[in-house]
């Protein structure tokens, strides 16, 4: 690496003590430890589905002529993992791949939270909610509505509450043991919003394609 041997020594004691390396006092060898493998098959299990929903995601946007993100889970926030933009929208959103988003006041964070553990829902949702717009709901109870009504409909919907002019649903991703991994949505500016039939349309096809998505990573509904 070229760095000097005192410095290597007290990165690794460090990532040791961290956890990401293990260190064999018969051996005098440093090993990578599970925790560091799991985030590596993360990264991979993730490189992989993208993969196998971009062309899909491609076909969303070319359908609905919007833009079109998958996002999952990190943490206490969400992630974009693929960002599609309009061809024709003139208004740029901000969503890039790995980028966060919060989960309380966007669509796609809204289905992340409706069917993730009732144990990590409890623990974002006890803490602070911060409004991005004025349409921002950060009333707890009137959230939890939401994520109920987002597991009756098979969607959520956003009306400006992260970003002024900008209305998004979205839908579930489900894995082959039926567990939400991760949600996919459009994005548009009010002005196409408005469009007669628009919304319907809108709905039907992002939960269309959550449903294909779905199916390709093995998804068998009832």
């Amino acid at each position: 690496t070229g760095f000097p041997a005192s410095s290597c020594f007290r990165i690794l004691k460090e990532l040791v003590e961290l956890n990401y390396l293990t260190f064999d006092e018969e051996t005098r060898k440093y090993y990578v430890s599970l925790k560091l493998a799991g985030i590596g098959s993360s990264v991979t299990r993730e490189n992989n589905i993208v993969k196998l929903l971009h062309p899909y995601l491609e076909k969303l946007r070319e359908e609905s002529n919007k833009t079109c993100n998958i996002g999952i889970m990190n943490k206490e926030s969400g992630m974009f993992l693929d960002v599609l933009y309009s061809h024709s929208n003139t208004i740029k959103l901000l969503s890039q791949v790995g980028a966060p988003f919060p989960l309380h006041c966007t669509a796609m964070g809204k289905v992340l939270l409706a069917y993730c553990s009732p144990q990590k829902r409890e623990r974002i949702l006890s803490g602070e909610l911060k409004p991005l717009t004025d349409r921002s709901i950060v009333e707890r109870r009137l959230l939890e509505n939401q994520l109920k009504q987002v597991i009756v409909d098979g969607y959520a919907a956003e009306h400006e509450e992260s970003t002024r002019g900008i209305h998004c649903f979205a839908a579930p991703i489900f894995d082959y043991k039926g567990t939400n991994i991760a949600a996919v949505s459009m994005a548009c500016p009010y002005f196409e919003f408005e469009t007669p039939g628009e919304q319907e349309r809108l709905i039907s096809l992002v939960r269309s394609y959550g449903m294909k998505m779905s199916e390709v990573l093995g998804f068998q509904k009832n």
